[in-house]
């Protein structure tokens, strides 16, 4: 089999390097859209098109034998998909807009997929059979009813058939050129249609975030001081909980308010229960901040911490000197159903106490997102009434020569590679 010439090495390198970028934006499809809106307004991005456009045109001029009329537009599109890409990817990564935000559901079915080998024949360029094998590892992964998968081990796989009562059922999956005999089938277990048995999920997503890229934003005079750092944790992130798999996620946060291990438990399995249906429906997520304080401008602090939290989160916190006396509520929730954080403070406030009153916050919340808009229910607001704040989003200076580094690099391999194969204008 012949070996790849430097040209040919050259070229896939700048396809591979390009197409990563484009698989984790189709990994992702709600980033591109918001991204691109960003990309667009940077006039560096149109100024460097231009310059590829013409640099394709000064190697065709210089060089118009080896850079055939053939290849010319291949060097036009790599030069400017190259510009393209690399400010999405750098403005995603480098200007602050990069966030994720947390779905809730339940899991409706986990899978298995068998290893199996794959076979391929084919004639090289001498004429020789060549024969290569391909191994296709085992997979294990759990479905939610948002469609997400996630990956699993054999033991959260085998974790779920047991219980969902050990029923399992085969599916003959066709594979084309499977040299293995007996496997590469997929298995399967589902969740039995039982409130009781039902999993909740949380997953993880890309999301993007105007707000937190937005300068002005980010300049602000700070109202976080040395006396609130004992009262902002950490926002939770998704973790594994016990042999479910990882796809739990901490929906109370104590921040130094003392509360008993029994009534955060009672409190994230009610609300985890609850968005197992109403995580989807109205796509939120919701969490319970418990702060030891009666100072209420310590809420402030917290917006400023979280960058007033997810753009799908209801955050209630709840000020307390002395679990579990309630001294104030407040809402931090991205919506312009004001009435809505007005109801669920309220609601909570007449609670008085925390104390054995774990359902009724649960009951409280989750009545209060599921009502409509018109009635003080939670509407999650949509990015795209941020994109006024696109204009105050830049890109730091190391980033700006890091793309137009790599985009020069890409127009001079591409044009190199393509003068340099076999291909000449005398061919034609």
């Amino acid at each position: 089999m012949n070996r790849l010439s430097p040209p040919q090495i050259v070229g896939i390198a700048i396809g591979a390097v390009l197409a990563t970028i484009v698989a984790f934006f189709v990994a992702n499809p709600g980033l591109i859209s918001k991204v691109v809106l960003v990309v667009e307004y940077n006039y560096g991005m149109w100024i460097l098109c231009s310059f590829g456009i013409a640099y394709a045109i000064f190697r065709k001029i210089r060089n118009p034998r080896e850079l055939t009329w053939l290849e010319f537009p291949v060097q036009v599109l790599t030069s400017v998909t190259a510009v393209f890409l690399f400010y999405c990817i750098f403005y995603y990564s480098a200007s602050g807009m990069m966030d994720w935000e947390i779905w809730s559901g339940y899991v409706s079915s986990a899978e298995y997929y068998e290893e199996w080998t794959e076979c391929t024949t084919y004639t090289d360029s001498d004429g020789n059979t060549q024969t290569t094998y391909t191994y296709h590892a085992p997979e294990w992964q759990l479905v939610t009813n948002n469609g997400e998968n996630v990956g699993v081990g054999s033991s959260v796989y085998h974790h779920y058939v047991n219980y969902w009562g050990k029923k399992e059922t085969k599916k003959t999956l066709f594979h084309v050129n499977q040299s293995s005999f007996g496997d590469g089938n997929m298995y399967y277990t589902a969740w039995p249609n039982n409130p009781d048995l039902r999993v909740p999920s949380a997953v993880e997503h890309h999301c993007v975030n105007y707000l937190k890229a937005s300068r002005s934003i980010r300049r602000r005079t700070s109202s976080i001081g040395p006396e609130h750092l004992p009262f902002l944790a950490s926002y939770p992130v998704v973790h594994a909980k016990s042999a479910f798999g990882p796809i739990d996620f901490d929906r109370v946060v104590d921040a130094k308010a003392s509360v008993p291990q029994l009534w955060r438990n009672k409190v994230d399995k009610g609300l985890d229960d609850a968005l197992c249906s109403l995580g989807k429906l109205k796509e939120v997520n919701i969490l319970v901040y418990v702060m030891g304080t009666a100072d209420q401008s310590y809420v402030h602090a917290l917006e400023e911490h979280w960058i007033e939290g997810k753009k799908n989160d209801v955050i209630l916190v709840i000020g307390t000197s002395q679990f579990p006396t309630i001294d104030w509520v407040s809402v931090i929730a991205w919506t312009d159903v004001e009435e809505f954080k007005i109801l669920l403070r309220d609601r909570i406030l007449a609670l008085q106490t925390l104390e054995g009153k774990e359902q009724d916050v649960v009951d409280i919340i989750t009545d209060q997102v599921r009502q409509s808009p018109q009635n003080g229910g939670f509407k999650r607001r949509e990015m795209r009434e941020l994109t006024y704040l696109i204009a105050d989003i830049r890109l730091p200076w190391w980033a700006q020569l890091i793309v137009i580094v790599f985009s020069g690099l890409c127009a001079y391999g591409t044009s190199w590679s393509l003068e340099n194969n076999e291909i000449s204008e005398q061919m034609w």
